[in-house]
């Protein structure tokens, strides 16, 4: 993920609810000299994940009703062995964790000797790839672990059982670096039957190899005569001939799926060429003759077929692209060429773009594909008459991925957003984000899964709480994707309350709300009357109207934080603008009038606020993420009128760098997380004085990393980091707060309470 997943988007999450505020009556003084760093008692409370049943499954397998297929994604992140049974259930049978035990499981499983055999395409003890065999309770070992060249490496496709081996390809290494075809005993040992030399020979085979007649046929991506692959025969002795070299005339070109035979012909496609250069399908016969049997036409008839499968006299295929619907097709052919397509593809809760690999039995073909109910794949079945059902959908039980925003305590329970993640979203790794609960202990739960449209995308700031209800936005979707404000009652149901069209009113809310006077205010980022932003006001009927829009230059731009209140009037900061273009403090008056307050010159007072402001004490704190004395970011100080003064400048590595967040305080001290600093960002402490402390310095690994804005209660302080955590998705922890005095005598160690 790029640097802070807000960022991508030009906004950034801010605004902790706080907790325990006390009063702070010490006047804000330059920043002095800073002690060594102690880290406080720390703890990770949860790290969030992918759904561990994993995505973007590769081809099925049926042994006994039951359907056996690959997948990426899984527990650890580097894919799975998946089993779903005649019900539709599922269960994940292993979870790679990369390194030795292999990673990005390819190709559809073979079943020998009551084993599932497979291959992943990295990983292993060289990282080139691994032969795996897992048995039915999941018991995984490794087969063979491809090495560095001669015997192969990468293999892209799953394995065929010839003679007692399992025979498969990899699509680099062997003697001349174009692949290999290799056979492997259930033992272990392995040799190569054929290293591809390139050129007239082909090169990379990227679909696997099947056994006629004691012969093994399969095909190369490239090389050949005409450049466009091969196809090619092989003896086990290891002696090779091509029989076709694609690429000439309208012959098609990139023959890139499965084989299969039929009357003693071999039948395949070809991604590419063809009459209207959508793809062939194609028969030819052991001794080389070759001809065209369908040339695929873009449109309704479907493009770039990669599957086949041969079921009552009929070849069954798949294209990956075109359609209706414009997501791939399931087609029938005759062997004598005559074609249709069965069934369009949708997106939606459908499978869509049909991945390789097909198997036919009990009178259907069956595949998997993209899509469904969670965007994460889909298993399906089609009929001879071009009836669709989908059996199960990967991807279940996301969590979220990739939190951007502080916590909201509600009693025991802590809630916060996720920017990606969840149950829906367009791909893996990029659902539409979450709401989620979490206790004390750990325990997380769902409390609602954005679907982009209408409810909303991409929440990047925190929740607030407003009578019996929680109230947040979201930074995209909605009706017209410019981002909503949404609310949750107390059983998770969420509405719409608004949602922004970008013009007069707004776009891209990327902060928390203001619940004042019976009406929640907020800004957006974008959009506006000159597309700089807006302080908006949401009534109780969901009727929205714009406060301010910032015009740019002086006026300032890019509200990315939140609004507090003081007194009869309201403050808050913009990123850019003002006199020296590094954003401003303004405030909003009772009649609805802005006022810059402070423009930040970069040195040495600060740049690019963007958290929300601290009211304690008559005064107002808060962070710039840029500037200051050594250009990492400072804390200031400042009146209602406008006067500021810097509190500390952050020189980057032990001591932090780029404060995001929000500023919390408790005990008479201010806390903050910084963004930046070495190795993965901190949360430090810091007296009215300017005496700055690092309380934690986040590894950048399971513990964590870039932390968000904090939240205080009962001594200790709550957070969320962007990424790390176990499975590099962010994580929630926990920090107490030192007494003043346990600083002085020794640092506490974190503990873990949770992976």
């Amino acid at each position: 993920m790029v640097h802070r997943l807000a960022r991508a988007y030009a906004f950034t999450a801010a605004a902790a609810l706080l907790f325990a505020v006390r009063a702070l009556d010490a006047a804000p003084a330059v920043a002095a000299a800073r002690p060594a760093a102690l880290p406080g008692s720390y703890a990770s409370l949860y790290s969030f994940r992918s759904p561990t049943g994993g995505f973007a499954p590769n081809g099925p397998l049926e042994v006994g009703g039951t359907f056996y297929c690959t997948t990426q994604g899984g527990l650890y992140g580097f894919g799975t062995v998946y089993a779903i049974d005649p019900a539709g259930d599922e269960r994940v049978l292993y979870s790679f964790r990369g390194g030795s035990d292999g990673a990005d499981p390819q190709g559809s499983l073979v079943e020998l000797g009551g084993l599932l055999y497979g291959t992943t395409s990295e990983g292993g003890a060289a990282g080139n790839g691994t032969v795996f065999a897992i048995g039915p309770s999941g018991g995984e070992r490794i087969v063979y672990s491809f090495g560095y060249g001669v015997d192969g490496e990468y293999p892209q496709a799953g394995l065929t059982v010839a003679s007692g081996e399992l025979v498969g390809t990899t699509a680099a290494g062997g003697q001349s670096g174009n692949g290999t075809v290799f056979a492997v005993t259930p033992g272990g040992a392995e040799r190569v039957l054929y290293s591809f030399a390139g050129g007239n020979d082909g090169a990379n085979p990227f679909a696997g190899v099947i056994d006629y007649d004691g012969v093994l046929y399969g095909t190369t991506l490239y090389g050949g005569a005409n450049g466009g692959g091969t196809l090619f025969a092989l003896g086990f002795n290891g002696s090779e001939r091509v029989l076709h070299s694609f690429g000439a005339a309208s012959d098609g070109y990139l023959p890139s799926g499965n084989l299969v035979v039929h009357d003693a012909v071999l039948y395949g496609t070809t991604a590419g060429g063809g009459t209207n250069d959508d793809g062939t399908l194609f028969g030819i016969t052991p001794t080389g003759t070759q001809r065209v049997l369908y040339s695929f036409a873009g449109g309704p008839d479907g493009a770039g077929p990669d599957a086949l499968t041969f079921a009552g006299g009929v070849l069954y295929g798949t294209t990956s692209s075109a359609g209706a619907h414009g997501q791939g097709t399931l087609f029938a052919a005759t062997p004598a060429g005559t074609e249709g397509a069965l069934y369009a593809f949708r997106t939606g809760t459908d499978a869509s773009v049909p991945a390789p690999g097909l198997i036919a039995g009990d009178g259907l073909v069956y595949g998997v594909a993209g899509g469904g109910a969670f965007g994460r794949g889909a298993l399906f079945a089609v009929s001879p008459s071009g009836t669709e059902r989908v059996i199960h959908d990967f991807g279940g039980g996301a969590v979220g991925e990739y939190p951007q925003a502080p916590l909201l305590g509600v009693g025991s329970t802590f809630y916060g957003t996720t920017a990606g993640g969840g149950e829906f979203g367009a791909g893996a790794f990029n659902g539409d984000g979450t709401v989620f609960a979490i206790d004390a202990t750990g325990a997380q739960r769902v409390v609602h899964d954005f679907r982009g449209t209408p409810d909303g995308a991409t929440p990047l700031a925190g929740l607030v709480a407003a009578g019996t209800m929680l109230y947040g936005t979201t930074s995209a979707g909605g009706s017209a994707g410019k981002g909503t404000v949404f609310s949750l009652d107390a059983t998770g149901v969420e509405r719409v309350v608004y949602s922004f069209k970008g013009a007069p009113d707004g776009a891209a809310p990327a902060a928390d709300l203001l619940p004042a006077g019976g009406a929640l205010y907020g800004t957006t980022v974008a959009g506006g009357s000159s597309g700089n932003g807006t302080v908006f006001a949401i009534g109780p009927n969901g009727s929205e109207s714009v406060v301010h829009s910032f015009a740019g230059g002086a006026d300032g731009a890019q509200p990315k934080a939140g609004l507090i209140a003081l007194g009869s009037a309201l403050y808050g900061t913009t990123f850019l603008g003002g006199a020296y273009g590094h954003g401003t403090l303004f405030s909003i008056d009772a009649t609805g009038t802005e006022h810059v307050l402070y423009s930040f010159a970069g040195t040495p007072d600060g740049a690019n606020p963007e958290a929300d402001l601290l009211a304690v004490g008559g005064q107002l704190y808060g962070t710039a993420s840029n500037g200051g004395a050594y250009g990492n970011g400072t804390v200031f100080a400042a009146t209602p009128s406008g006067g500021e003064s810097t509190l500390f400048s952050f020189a980057g590595g032990a001591a932090g760098a780029t404060p995001t967040g929000a500023l919390v305080t408790a005990n008479g001290t201010l806390y903050g997380a910084t963004y930046g600093g070495a190795p993965g960002g901190t949360v430090f402490a810091l007296s009215l004085s300017g005496s700055e402390l690092p309380l934690y310095t986040f590894r950048g690994g399971t513990d964590g990393a870039h932390p968000n804005g904090l939240t205080v209660a009962n001594g200790t302080l709550y957070g969320t980091t962007s990424l790390g955590g176990q499975f590099q998705l962010g994580t929630v922890f926990s920090l107490v707060i030192p007494s003043t005095d346990a600083v002085r005598r020794a640092p506490l160690r974190p503990r873990t309470l949770h992976r």
